[in-house]
């Protein structure tokens, strides 16, 4: 009988457990990880609860802080080496993308570009976007260097990481249709493209 007692004590303390963490979610969401923002939190949760669980939900959130504070810093730190690891990428970028006229491409690199440009001249692309789709294609022909195995799946390669630079949806869509155009002169089959542009 008394393990049947400690039993349903128990499971009432985990239901209640339960439901102050959901409530308590609410009020520690988004917030930095540190002590006095975790306490700020409680105190509003506090002000929210009936006196007779206050207790309750003084001592919950004090075990519960552990967890919470090693979940969250970890997290923080994986999205902070995240975040400086795409800043430097993008930095590369741009700096790849100011200096790409000086970039020396070797026969093989620039011969699908003039038969590119020159059919994109042929539709009256402007020049601009044809400058454009030119740097594109450099900016490409640069990061398939790192991959010389399987032309193909390297190409894809290419453009899966260059397009998280293209960020607006206007200039990933047009991104898209650039490498989507280039890629049948690059593989050496010469249509004749009809340019969305």
């Amino acid at each position: 009988m008394v393990g049947i007692i400690h039993l349903q004590q128990l499971y009432l303390i985990v239901h209640e457990s339960k439901y102050f963490l959901i409530k308590f979610t609410h009020y520690f969401y988004g917030i930095k990880v540190n002590g006095t923002s975790y306490r700020q939190a409680v105190e509003k949760l506090l002000l929210n609860v009936n006196m007779r669980e206050r207790t309750f939900c003084i001592n919950l959130p004090r075990e519960f802080y552990r967890l919470w504070r090693g979940a969250n810093k970890s997290q923080t730190e994986i999205n902070n080496e995240e975040i400086l690891r795409l800043n430097a990428k993008k930095e590369a970028f741009i700096k790849i993308w100011g200096s790409i006229d000086q970039e020396f491409l070797s026969d093989e690199e620039s011969w699908p570009l003039s038969l590119y440009a020159g059919s994109m001249r042929k539709l009256d692309v402007s020049a601009k976007d044809i400058n454009i789709s030119q740097i594109i294609y450099k900016v490409k022909t640069l990061e398939l260097r790192n991959y010389p195995s399987s032309p193909n799946d390297n190409y894809r390669n290419a453009i899966n990481i260059t397009k998280e630079f293209f960020v607006s949806s206007d200039l990933n869509t047009f991104f898209l249709i650039v490498s989507r155009e280039f890629y049948q002169f690059w593989i050496g089959n010469f249509p004749r493209i009809i340019s969305v542009l």
